[in-house]
């Protein structure tokens, strides 16, 4: 894992998984995250999770309605999406809200939180 990757995050109590259970990135514990022999991994949302109808996408399309072609770009794209030029606004909000911006699900570099949800 990359220090690139985990620290958009930081402010956002995002949450790892290993095989040793969770734990919540913090400052001072990003350079044990970082380490891969550890194999812990980012719980994230899928970006196609805004298309889905919950409270967080209703919010998401409020928030940024005068963007439209932002959000269609986003909920049709598939990987990283952090080298497009996006508003600084909408970074900060897939951020806060836990969204995989750098396309690690399909990475194998974090865990969609979809399917934690069907196991629980």
């Amino acid at each position: 894992m990359k220090l690139e990757y985990l620290s958009p995050y930081l402010p956002y109590k995002l949450i790892l998984m290993s095989n040793c259970g969770e734990v919540e990135l913090t400052t001072s514990n990003i350079e044990s995250c970082l380490d891969n022999s550890l194999k812990r991994k980012p719980i994230l949302k899928p970006l196609s999770d805004l298309t889905k109808d919950n409270e967080v996408t209703t919010e998401f399309q409020l928030i940024f309605k005068e963007n439209d072609d932002i959000i269609d770009y986003l909920c049709e794209e598939k990987g990283d999406v952090s080298k497009k030029n996006i508003p600084y606004q909408l970074a900060e909000w897939l951020f806060k809200n836990h969204f995989d911006v750098f396309g690690l699900i399909e990475k194998g570099l974090a865990i969609d939180i979809n399917t934690i949800n069907k196991q629980s």
